[in-house]
């Protein structure tokens, strides 16, 4: 037998042969990816062993910062960078505080004033001894001295301009009896709460509903209405000038004349009268 013969031969041997299969036989019509996934079952045991709704573990070295971790999303890299910055900015702080002496109540319990001059508080101001002498009872921080002393002393002294700019601005709006008009409202409550229509309560939202002009002149017809027919006084003239109520007499004629209106003259003097009494 020749050369030939013998592989004819042994190829069909192994085609008769049941137990040596080709990975095409068998899968004719079959598409590529179907003879692929075939070829290649532990992927489909892989998948199947694989549960997503399962939560995600955070690694040991997560303790301490739980908080950063999601069981579904995992590591919350944004909030780990941002907590290390605000770290780093405490300690830079506390490390600035520590270097100045800040971070301990001063040895000798003198407080170092420097906020307090910056605030404009006078060295005689009641106000400042009370406050130094709270912060050595305590023994607060000298840090700690000069952030209350800029939050409640500094709100306090803008509480008392605001309030000084209101009271100035209703002055100027009620006009040259201001004080006069305040005083009056003031006395007149007084005696309600002496005579006890008014309770001390009643009294302090009196105040606050009286805060603006036009509420006083409402307070002055309430008195009026009731019967408290006690005259306002009027600011005494200066420089020889007649009292309010003569001079609002005065212009009151003035401007009931036949030539007021019609006459340019006449009228152009009662209008100066008006702009010297009140803008001079």
């Amino acid at each position: 037998m020749n050369q030939v013969d013998n592989n004819q031969a042994a190829t069909q041997e192994v085609e008769s042969d049941q137990s040596i299969s080709s990975p095409v036989v068998g899968n004719q019509g079959a598409t590529n990816e179907e003879v692929e996934n075939k070829s290649i079952p532990h992927l489909v045991d892989d998948q199947e062993g694989v549960d997503n709704n399962e939560p995600l573990e955070a690694p040991e070295f997560f303790q301490g910062v739980e908080h950063h971790w999601d069981e579904d999303e995992g590591p919350d890299l944004e909030g780990i960078v941002k907590e290390l910055k605000d770290t780093k900015q405490s300690y830079s702080e506390a490390r600035k505080l520590i270097s100045q002496g800040k971070h301990k109540a001063p040895e000798n319990g003198e407080y170092s004033q420097e906020v307090l001059e910056e605030l404009g508080i006078d060295e005689d101001d009641p106000m400042l001894d009370t406050y130094v002498d709270w912060a050595n009872k305590y023994g607060i921080s000298q840090a700690a001295f000069d952030d209350l002393a800029r939050g409640m002393i500094g709100k306090a002294m803008s509480n008392q301009v605001d309030t000084a700019q209101t009271v100035a601005d209703m002055k100027s709006e009620l006009g040259a009896d201001a004080d006069n008009i305040l005083k009056s409202n003031i006395q007149w409550a007084d005696g309600l709460v002496a005579k006890g229509v008014l309770s001390e309560d009643e009294r302090e939202e009196l105040d606050v509903m009286g805060g603006t002009p036009a509420a006083q002149r409402i307070l002055v017809k309430l008195r009026q209405m009731q019967g408290d027919m006690a005259p306002i006084p009027t600011v005494s003239a200066p420089d020889g000038l007649e009292s309010e109520q003569e001079f609002k007499s005065e212009m009151s004629k003035s401007m009931n004349d036949p030539r007021y209106g019609v006459d340019a003259n006449f009228t152009r003097e009662v209008e100066q009268k008006f702009v010297k009494r009140y803008n001079r």
